[in-house]
């Protein structure tokens, strides 16, 4: 095909009106015109209402931001954990800490939807944690935890914290 005027956003060249009826270019240069109902135009729009949503440079963007990563947030929960201990959820959703004494666990500030958080205990079989009714096991009961070392616990809510999904990803993590 021959070139003819280029499109006046993308400089896509419009093909000759050629052959016996011309049909085909007459078709494609319709498709691909600098009308308002062409590819041209239309691809256009979308990219200026792309480009005032969050501009190249400068802009604010507000709402969710869904990445293919996770990013966690540390809270230390002490040296010496004993008695009520609270994972703040808008502090963060990594937490650690060391076993002194009778543990009972509970969180605070649970988004309204999911999350999933990260608890490292040390030494979390020395010593009796508590865990909130909403935090399921598999198989009910939650595990046994290394008396001198260090476990990894996940867990996750689906539903504000409602129910909370547990299990012991790293026992005695050395």
């Amino acid at each position: 095909m021959a070139t003819q005027d280029p499109t006046v956003n993308y400089n896509w060249d419009l093909p000759t009106v050629a052959g016996s009826s011309g049909a085909w270019g007459t078709a494609l240069n319709v498709i691909f015109g600098d009308d308002a109902t062409g590819i041209d135009a239309v691809v256009k729009a979308i990219s200026d209402v792309a480009d005032a949503a969050l501009p190249a440079s400068g802009g604010t963007m507000t709402g969710e931001l869904v990445t293919l990563t996770q990013t966690f947030t540390l809270g230390d929960l002490s040296a010496t954990m004993t008695g009520t201990v609270t994972m703040d959820l808008d502090a963060a959703n990594f937490f650690f800490g060391t076993a002194t004494g009778t543990i009972t666990f509970a969180f605070s500030n649970v988004p309204s939807g999911g999350v999933f958080v990260l608890l490292e205990i040390t030494n979390g079989g020395s010593q009796t944690i508590n865990w909130p009714a909403s935090v399921q096991w598999p198989g009910g009961s939650a595990p046994t935890l290394t008396t001198s070392g260090v476990d990894v616990i996940s867990l996750y809510t689906r539903d504000g914290g409602t129910t909370w999904r547990a299990t012991l990803a790293q026992e005695n993590s050395a």
